[in-house]
């Protein structure tokens, strides 16, 4: 029997791959480069709340499941992070790019094409 790797159902709307930049930020030194991950790790974390649970965010909360997730290990705080119009108004203009991008597909395929006999 095959045993289903067994992943914490905890703050999984922010992917492994917030976890696996926590632990590498909790291994580094503290510094610059620790500061600014941290930060890095922060917007995302909050950028991906927000696009899966379609709502807004405090930047507290942000700070407190970053804490949780690294054990404790990494405390942030007296910092602002980006705000949710900068994540809802990236959204929207891609949206709008695809859909302008679909839209000139199609016309090119509409058109007739006429051959000089």
């Amino acid at each position: 029997m095959v045993e289903y790797p067994r992943k914490s159902p905890r703050y999984r709307h922010y992917g492994g791959i917030i976890r696996k930049m926590i632990a590498y930020a909790v291994q580094l030194e503290e510094g610059e480069l620790k500061e600014g991950l941290k930060i890095a790790i922060a917007n995302q974390m909050k950028k991906s709340y927000m696009l899966w649970n379609k709502d807004t965010v405090h930047d507290d909360v942000i700070f407190s499941e970053l804490s949780d997730i690294s054990g404790g290990k990494i405390q942030i705080s007296g910092i602002e992070l980006s705000s949710h119009a900068q994540f809802r108004g990236q959204t929207q203009t891609q949206n709008n790019n695809q859909q302008r991008n679909r839209k000139h597909c199609n016309n090119n395929n509409k058109k007739k094409k006429f051959v000089k006999k």
